[in-house]
């Protein structure tokens, strides 16, 4: 892939009740003189007003999930959210690096999250990710879409990454929060701005990706209610390992289910708030490690 960087997209709101990238859009978007010292043009950019405007996640289905090369070019009628995701299409096609800012309910912590078939093939977000995860709290989430069916808004982009910072209660800030996410971006557009010029740090060794597996849901009643919730012991646990056995749900009476798969793994987004309706409880992951070299 081609070294040069162009245009970097800096998206908020994509969820409009995930207010640490909205509220960096308003900090950043008027303030371009920021930006200027960068080799590149730095767009910020706010991916779905009504929802923000209304404080929702979206208003008629989820934006991040809207973005297959075969719905881009939506029939009259169609929804608020696939018109305006074939607009974002048009608007960031032509971007080099876009990074769309997320909050979690989760204790994801500061989390990169690359959505592509094999991001790791490309030299730079090899390297980029080097460079955040020297930071023991920043880890790196691969969730593998082949080329076309990929939903993900970052997908548009030739390099992309999403950065998922929490636990932070939707419709809400936490100072802590929203300053750790200014950072890592800053932490980004440096890096990519040291890429660009010929003077970035070049790492080798091995980089900890942790790769999705699967989804699992809550444990339910025949009637869709649900049976149990996440147990105590696995609770703000993200990105630590679980092992067959290991408790996992409690249900209303007090009984522990446990982990019944057959290897170990390291669950991400538990119990986020906005999985609920998707039936997820959380994503199990394994550890890999990427050649750097």
């Amino acid at each position: 892939m081609n070294h040069s960087l162009q245009h970097i997209a800096i998206v908020g709101g994509t969820h409009g009740n995930e207010w640490g990238g909205v509220y960096l859009y308003e900090l950043w978007h008027k303030q371009t003189q920021l930006f200027e010292s960068f080799p590149f043009e730095v767009e910020c950019y706010l991916a779905n007003p009504k929802a923000i405007q209304a404080n929702r996640r979206y208003i008629d289905q989820d934006l991040n999930r809207s973005f297959l090369k075969a719905h881009l070019k939506p029939e009259k009628g169609a929804n608020y959210e696939t018109q305006r995701a074939s607009v974002i299409a048009q608007e960031l096609h032509d971007t080099d690096f876009l990074i769309d800012l997320h909050n979690t309910t989760s204790n994801m912590g500061q989390s990169l999250i690359l959505s592509g078939e094999n991001p790791f093939e490309d030299e730079l977000t090899r390297q980029l990710c080097a460079h955040l995860t020297r930071d023991p709290l920043v880890r790196v989430y691969h969730i593998p879409h082949t080329s076309g069916e990929n939903p993900h808004l970052p997908g548009l982009a030739r390099r992309n990454i999403t950065v998922e910072v929490g636990p932070m209660a939707h419709g809400t800030l936490d100072a802590t929060i929203f300053m750790q996410t200014k950072l890592l971006v800053n932490k980004i557009l440096d890096y990519l701005a040291a890429w660009q010029n010929g003077v970035a740090r070049y790492y080798s060794g091995k980089l900890t990706v942790y790769e999705h597996i699967d989804n699992i849901d809550y444990p339910r009643q025949r009637n869709g209610k649900l049976a149990a919730m996440v147990h105590p012991e696995r609770q703000g646990q993200d990105f630590m390992p679980m092992k067959p056995g290991d408790p996992l749900f409690m249900s209303f009476s007090g009984a522990t289910l446990e982990y019944t798969g057959e290897t170990k793994c390291w669950p991400v987004f538990i119990n986020e708030q906005a999985y609920y309706e998707k039936g997820i409880a959380m994503s199990l992951t394994r550890q890999s490690l990427i050649s750097l070299d």
